[in-house]
């Protein structure tokens, strides 16, 4: 059912998510490869097995926004399923089915699903590189290392993130062994084996259009890309050579996409951090150093897949910075540790048909925050969604327990009029005296106060299940502000900047109005590519030109603006931020040379379409909006 939901919705998405500036680039440089060029000679493009297998599906389906989506989100589903798979291997089936629904449901991964970027096939390979340790982790079956060491090499070919694993693998193998250092090194052996063939491979290939030496200077050498970073951090590498800086860069954008991802997603650092201590204590309490190994050596690989994506998205923040997607490379390994949390505080889980029960109650209340919180963006409070968390998990928790009559049917009562006056906090006469910091935490320590006077001596372990109580609300109040707050977030618009209309209106005049090879100057480049053009001089990556542009690359932007203009310039919010903030002569070259012949919509910034004076074949085909 969960899978049927989840793709369903995603399906939906599909053609109404607004485009990103980043999709008409990735999906461009598919259609170059198809045109016979090769990525780093001829143009600049993200990690070539990421191009070449969109190229691949652009040969089988036609090289549209619509199936370049959906390869991404087929990559989506896909990395439920490993999900599923890992969690199943390292703990149990319904930890595995938890996950795989948690991972399928999150609001950020599912709205942007769709959008075409390098993470849902960087997190597909990943996620199988591990699962492929995992089994060897059962078996000790060498070929499986080699399995994880070539899809390791993959993932690293779609984004360079994916080093982490070989860094986390590299730690696991002895953990594994226990600290066999022969069997480590077969491990090892087995590994590098599966990646320095990948690699070897990927670098054969490019030595067949260019040189050697060009080829292991270039990203396609893992240990270069590795060498030029910590150079770089260093200082001993020139970041940006023979070019020019913008002074400013977006830093308070960043901090806010840290912020949004970070309270989206709390739920899951929460219960992933609770869950490990749970999971630590039970681990010391196991009855044999079997059982201690066994999950010692599930939560060591989760958590050091985790702690080296922190690690390097940590480095990244600080060396350029942080977008919305990144958080979504955490979100696999941060979703089985939430659920086997969940196990590890709710042993009630373990029942017939409960996780299915939990799973249908969390979506039901989560389609009810999504329809009714944007109406009541207002209300919105994080120390009210906390508290509305704590109470309806220590209602359930006193309705579930035997406990003298009159006690239960006091803290019931207790607990429902809490529940009333929490939910009407916001709303005056309460949000006077209610509102702010300083009464929500109150709040929050009344609910706490109060269940521990009911539970007090009702039965013989009660502290135990007090302290169950405890770690199982705080998740719960967590997880109501994350899914509220990502209700007042997520759109088909969000993270995004031209609608489906504005794309679709826009192709329709370029290719009435143009002929083949007809080239386009934009900063969005989804434009050429639905309307089967090409971008001018071949630059699929304009938005590399908003922190800088080299010498060497203006000269070559202005000579042949002057010599051989592009047919249209299409102003769609980017195109200023790129190449018009560098190129001089452009905003004379479009006044006295080109017409605008059509504005579409709707979109963030007007999308107004030049076309060069000499190259107008007709009267507009769409009049301006």
């Amino acid at each position: 059912m969960v899978f049927l939901v989840g793709l369903a919705l995603r399906l939906w998405l599909l053609d109404k998510r607004w485009i990103n500036p980043d999709e008409g680039a990735h999906l461009m440089d598919a259609v170059l490869v198809l045109d016979g060029k090769v990525p780093i000679r001829d143009f600049g493009s993200r990690q070539p097995f990421y191009t070449y297998v969109i190229a691949a599906a652009f040969s089988l389906f036609g090289p549209t926004l619509e199936v370049g989506r959906a390869l991404m989100l087929g990559c989506s589903m896909l990395t439920g399923v490993f999900v599923f798979l890992i969690a199943r291997d390292l703990f149990e089936t319904k930890v595995a089915v938890l996950a795989t629904a948690t991972y399928w449901l999150l609001p950020l991964e599912l709205f942007n699903s769709p959008t075409v970027k390098t993470q849902p096939m960087v997190m597909l390979l990943t996620s199988a590189s591990f699962y492929a340790v995992v089994r060897y982790s059962h078996a000790e079956r060498l070929w499986w290392l080699i399995a994880s060491g070539a899809l390791a090499a993959l993932a690293f070919y779609v984004r360079e993130s994916a080093l982490i694993i070989p860094a986390a693998v590299a730690i696991f193998i002895p953990l594994q062994a226990g600290w066999r250092w022969r069997v480590a090194a077969k491990g090892y052996v087995a590994f590098a084996a599966g990646y320095l063939c990948t690699a070897a491979i990927m670098i054969l290939h490019f030595t067949m259009e260019m040189d050697l030496a060009t080829v292991l200077r270039s990203g396609v050498n893992p240990l270069e890309f590795l060498l030029g970073t910590l150079g770089r951090s260093a200082g001993l590498v020139e970041s940006v050579p023979d070019a020019q800086l913008v002074a400013a860069r977006s830093w308070d954008l960043y901090y806010i996409d840290v912020r949004d991802s970070t309270l989206m997603h709390v739920f899951l650092l929460v219960g992933a951090g609770v869950g490990t201590v749970v999971a630590g204590c039970s681990m010391l309490a196991a009855p044999t150093s079997e059982e201690r190994r066994r999950a010692g050596i599930a939560y060591a690989l989760l958590c050091l897949w985790v702690m080296f994506m922190f690690g390097a998205y940590g480095y990244y923040f600080a060396a350029r910075g942080f977008f919305i997607d990144y958080s979504r490379e955490f979100l696999p390994p941060l979703s089985i540790l939430f659920a086997a949390g969940l196990f590890g505080m709710l042993p009630v889980l373990k029942r017939e048909w409960m996780v299915e029960a939990l799973i249908v109650g969390l979506l039901a209340i989560g389609v009810a925050i999504f329809l009714v919180q944007p109406h009541y963006r207002h209300l919105f409070s994080m120390g009210q969604y906390t508290a509305i968390g704590i109470v309806l998990t220590a209602i359930c928790f006193v309705a579930s327990r035997s406990t003298p009559k009159r006690r239960h049917l006091v803290l019931l009562a207790t607990l429902a009029m809490l529940f009333i006056v929490t939910i009407m906090s916001r709303r005056p006469p309460l949000d006077a005296f209610l509102s702010g910091t300083i009464p929500s935490v109150l709040m929050i320590l009344a609910l706490f106060a109060v269940v521990a006077v009911g539970m007090a001596g009702a039965t013989r372990d009660w502290g135990a299940h007090y302290l169950r109580f405890v770690g199982v609300s705080v998740v719960a109040g967590s997880l109501m502000v994350g899914v509220s707050y990502s209700s007042l977030l997520l759109s088909v618009r969000y993270d995004s900047v031209w609608s489906p209309q504005a794309v679709r209106a826009a192709a329709e005049f370029l290719r009435e109005n143009t002929s083949k090879g007809d080239e386009v100057l934009s900063g969005a480049v989804i434009w050429e590519l639905e309307a089967s053009l090409r971008p001018d001089q071949g630059v699929s990556h304009p938005l590399a030109f908003m922190d800088s542009m080299s010498r060497k690359r203006l000269e070559r932007l202005e000579s042949g603006l002057m010599t051989d203009p592009p047919q249209v310039i299409v102003l769609d919010g980017y195109t200023e931020r790129t190449y018009f903030r560098w190129a001089q002569n452009l905003p004379d070259l479009l006044r006295t040379r080109y017409e605008l012949m059509a504005t579409v919509g709707p979109a963030r910034y007007p999308v107004m379409i030049y076309q060069r004076r000499e190259s107008v074949k007709a009267p507009p085909a769409l009049p301006p909006s």
